[in-house]
């Protein structure tokens, strides 16, 4: 496992710099581990008193990390929250060990951290074995408040945006840093311990009903992707979690644009597009996106690509299609309505994205 020596001088002196208790450290199993290089030490994950993995990370020149192949995906100390004597205390989660250090030496005796940091996007209500340490979490009464201590920034954003998912958000509170910090520890250097008690402190809670802007959490930006449709781009990109409706005069092409939007964007990001255009046949639908994929007609097409453009349409199309010929609109019933044509595409965008969200499109 390479050598292990406690920390040197020089690691304890780095560590301390930061404003982190040696003896902390060292009573939690912080080593320094000369197998990767010069400045980086050992950090040991325990369940049940046990080791159950180990991560490695410098503590100068280029932040970086590794961890033990096979190392247990857990939160680091969770064998606090096991602990009956801090059952009614918060939970404080954090993203890295250093400000799970913080605070536990400014008194929060049950802090955690996250295993594997943030992650660059919201993983959003898609199972994720990033989250797996929830699972893997001792039962905690209902009533627990978690204090999401997640750094100041996108990143964090997203995990604060996953974490109030999995953990039901009316049990969490949020924190909002002092000027100039992006974490605990950023407080702990600035402001001393009295900043990290104070901030952890202010905490507030998500779910509630009156707030200031500056009260409520920000959430993860969401990324517009352009769809590679001519001329869209400098004016409009998609993005996940929005919906639009695309309206007009009939019959002057609002599914055509919906349909190519659709099928771009399944091409282009594997975005899954579910589809609900109640007037258009089996027939019509498998021959648009047909041709779309193979980028002719289809009586155009050889054999070999229609067998391609098939595989695609199942992977990434599904169809909404009424149960009865009761539950299926006539023509009738569409017959004089001037907005005919906008239902018949609000209906086909707003199930866009499967599962994951809907999609947006142009207006006008």
């Amino acid at each position: 496992m390479g050598t292990r020596m406690g920390l040197s001088s020089r690691h304890g002196d780095l560590l301390e710099a930061r404003g982190l208790d040696i003896e902390l450290l060292e009573r939690l199993g912080v080593e320094s581990y000369a197998e990767h290089g010069p400045d980086w030490i050992c950090i040991p994950y325990f369940a049940g008193g046990q080791v159950v993995g180990r991560k490695y990370r410098t503590v100068a020149g280029q932040k970086q990390f590794t961890q033990d192949t096979g190392s247990a995906q857990i939160l680091y100390n969770r064998d606090c929250l096991a602990d009956p004597t801090l059952y009614r205390q918060p939970v404080v989660i954090c993203e890295g060990e250093v400000d799970c250090w913080t605070a536990l030496q400014c008194g929060f005796s049950r802090a955690v951290s996250v295993p594997a940091g943030a992650p660059s996007t919201a993983v959003g209500e898609r199972a994720s074995a990033k989250y797996g340490f929830i699972d893997d979490m001792p039962e905690l009464p209902d009533d627990t408040v978690f204090i999401l201590a997640v750094d100041g920034d996108e990143p964090g954003a997203a995990l604060r945006s996953d974490l109030e998912l999995r953990l039901k958000a009316r049990r969490c509170k949020w924190v909002r840093y002092p000027k100039g910090c992006k974490d605990l520890n950023d407080a702990l250097q600035k402001f001393g311990p009295r900043g990290v008690v104070e901030t952890i402190n202010r905490a507030q809670w998500i779910v509630g009903n009156v707030y200031r802007m500056s009260d409520i959490p920000p959430l993860p930006e969401p990324e517009p992707h352009d769809s590679g449709f001519p001329g869209f781009a400098e004016h409009y990109r998609l993005r996940l979690g929005d919906f639009c409706v695309v309206t007009g005069v009939p019959s002057h092409g609002k599914t055509s644009v919906v349909h190519d939007l659709c099928c771009r964007m399944a091409s282009r990001h594997q975005w899954p597009v579910c589809i609900a255009s109640f007037e258009q046949s089996q027939h019509d639908m498998k021959r648009k996106l047909r041709s779309w994929y193979g980028g002719g007609l289809v009586a155009h097409l050889d054999q070999e690509t229609l067998e391609k453009a098939d595989n695609w349409i199942e992977r990434m199309f599904s169809f909404v299609i009424p149960t009865t010929t009761a539950a299926r609109p006539s023509s009738g019933y569409w017959s004089g309505s001037p907005h005919r044509r906008s239902v018949t595409d609000l209906a086909y965008l707003c199930s866009t994205l499967g599962t994951n969200s809907s999609t947006s499109a142009p207006t006008g």
